[in-house]
């Protein structure tokens, strides 16, 4: 087959080292790598750097990489499919990401600015390109973009492994993920996208394109109506379902893992003040009342699904962040744009007042050292196994009172953040304080329970490494950008 031009479609994306100057040795440079599944062609930095003859510099805080040569200059970022071109934006349809300690570089994107054209050869494999009359060809290796990467960098590990706890040597499925890579994003999913609903994990996991999922909090699995997750659950930085007393594990939008028992009260405001008589508050949110409670106030927001579900109680209706309606006694719908206060009981008499047609209503959730507006995602279960290195198992704190957690063995699902913010997910058969020293050893510096029994389960890459015996309510997805 004759050669032919690359077609302008074949964006190459960038591949940046974690480390600076981390550029690969001479047989890499020669090499480029051919996406297979979106047809984009990978060369490696060096390539640039001695055949076009521009400078190169990796700003690793920052995980950008500037490329200088004469007046042009070309800044790209990690993760990011903008890139700078002397001071303009332009976009990229792939964004750049790391392989191999070597950094790769858009060749049709970096050439078209050096104003040369490569070329591809079909019947050879390769690619070349013509700088300053001296010809250069790279030979190509096919990669497939969509399947985790296996090398020696790749953010994801994925083994057995039999632990040595006391006299028993306990077998765990155990998995590993860099959160320091850039490729790798954390978020909490609802099953079905709602509060109360529950879903397989592995359809949880497509449904939100994600290569790693594992079972997030505790859930009422056997009512014959809504399954309600107990724990404190934030989704997308939105808090969906507030839980207390037990240890939570959250993140920031980059990655930064957290471990603390939170204890959020919801503060709420009329008409712009949160002082008496103006202040409200709420018990829950997205958590049914018992029909005949003495006092109950919740918040209902669109997490719950389009309406309450019951029809006890008087429902404030906030649209737009006023008071559209006060009903009570029936199941009501929750606004697109707002959210209801149920009420109930004595609150009734209580809060009711507050409210009227028009009113404006605000809230907030607040919890002693915790800055709420940070937060990306969070799942509240527990008990907490670590704390800096060390086993911290306290059920009566978290208010643990039942044996299948306290003394009893089961299937166990555990979270944890070693000191260099590597993610260990672990699941295994045992009882809690073998699953603490297990994390210990995996090289946990943090970590905590989730939900275990039927619920317990771990996938990976399509296909379950643990499988769990249930449908589950939320779960801890890992996405590979």
């Amino acid at each position: 087959m004759k050669c032919k031009k690359i077609n302008l479609f074949m964006i190459v994306l960038l591949f940046v080292a974690l480390f600076n100057d981390r550029v690969g040795d001479a047989a890499t440079a020669n090499t480029a790598l051919l996406d297979v599944n979106k047809g984009r062609t990978l060369v490696p930095i060096r390539f640039v750097s001695e055949q076009f003859g521009a400078k190169v510099t990796w700003d690793g805080p920052h995980q950008t990489v500037l490329i200088e040569k004469q007046d042009s200059k070309i800044l790209l970022k990690i993760g990011d499919t903008n890139v700078t071109v002397d001071k303009v934006t332009k976009t990229i349809d792939a964004p750049p990401f790391i392989k191999d300690s070597t950094t790769y570089v858009p060749l049709r994107f970096i050439s078209t600015v050096f104003g040369v054209e490569p070329v591809w050869n079909d019947k050879t494999a390769t690619v070349s390109i013509e700088i300053e009359g001296k010809t250069i060809t790279l030979n190509v290796v096919k990669y497939h973009s969509t399947q985790p990467i296996t090398s020696k960098d790749t953010p994801i590990t994925v083994a057995s492994k039999s632990f040595k706890v006391g006299t028993k040597t306990i077998n765990a499925n155990v998995l590993t993920v860099d959160l320091n890579n850039p490729s790798v994003d954390l978020k909490v999913a609802l099953a079905k996208d709602q509060v109360g609903k529950v879903e397989s994990l592995a359809d949880i996991a497509k449904r939100n394109n994600a290569t790693i999922a594992i079972n997030g909090t505790f859930f009422d699995a056997y009512s014959e109506e809504l399954q309600e997750p107990y724990g404190m659950l934030i989704v997308d930085g939105n808090i969906v379902h507030l839980g207390r007393e037990r240890t939570v594990f959250s993140f920031d939008g980059e990655n930064n893992v957290s471990f603390a028992i939170m204890n959020p009260t919801v503060q709420g405001a009329t008409d712009g003040s949160d002082k008496w008589p103006n202040n409200w508050y709420a018990y829950w949110i997205n958590r049914t009342p018992q029909a005949n409670a003495a006092a109950n106030a919740i918040i209902f927001t669109r997490d719950r699904g389009q309406t309450v579900g019951f029809t006890h109680g008087t429902n404030v209706i906030v649209e737009d962040g006023k008071v559209k309606e006060i009903v009570s006694g029936k199941d009501v719908a929750i606004p697109q744009n707002g959210y209801v206060i149920n009420l109930m009981g004595s609150e009734v008499h209580s809060l009711l007042s507050r409210f009227k047609v028009g009113t404006t209503v605000d809230y907030k959730i607040v919890s002693d050292g915790i800055d709420f507006s940070t937060i990306e995602g969070a799942v509240g279960a527990g008990p907490r196994l670590l704390t800096a290195g060390k086993t911290s198992i306290d059920f009566d704190l978290e208010k643990f009172t039942e044996d299948k957690i306290r003394t009893g063995s089961a299937a166990r699902s555990a979270i944890g953040i070693t000191q260099d913010n590597k993610l260990i997910l672990l699941t295994t058969a045992a009882t809690m304080h073998e699953v603490a020293e297990m994390m210990k050893q995996a090289g946990a510096y943090d970590a905590m329970n989730l939900d275990g029994g039927a619920s317990s389960g771990l996938y990976y890459d399509g296909k379950y490494i643990t499988t769990p015996g249930r449908d589950i309510s939320n779960a801890i997805l890992i996405q590979i950008k």
